[in-house]
């Protein structure tokens, strides 16, 4: 990981297996490495985990408004 300082970064271990499967992920991303693909990754995991995106308590819809929003699709052929 470029940019951070030796006291930022741990070690982790990976199954090489899985190593290699990013590995050649990488030719298809703009990430430079192992290390930068994985930190994105647990980063874009730990980030929903956490509650960075909406949780279940929060409901963009109720139960009635999803019912009405899904009728509206069907009659328009959506669904």
């Amino acid at each position: 990981m470029t940019g951070k300082v030796e006291s930022d970064i741990t070690t982790i271990h990976l199954p090489r297996e899985l190593a290699d499967r990013i590995r050649r992920r990488l030719k298809e991303s703009d990430f430079k490495s192992v290390d930068d693909y994985v930190a994105y990754v647990l980063g874009q995991i730990m980030d929903e985990i956490e509650g960075s995106t909406v949780s279940k308590s929060e409901e963009v819809f109720s139960k009635k408004e999803q019912g009405d929003v899904e009728e509206h699709l069907r009659s328009l052929g959506y669904m």
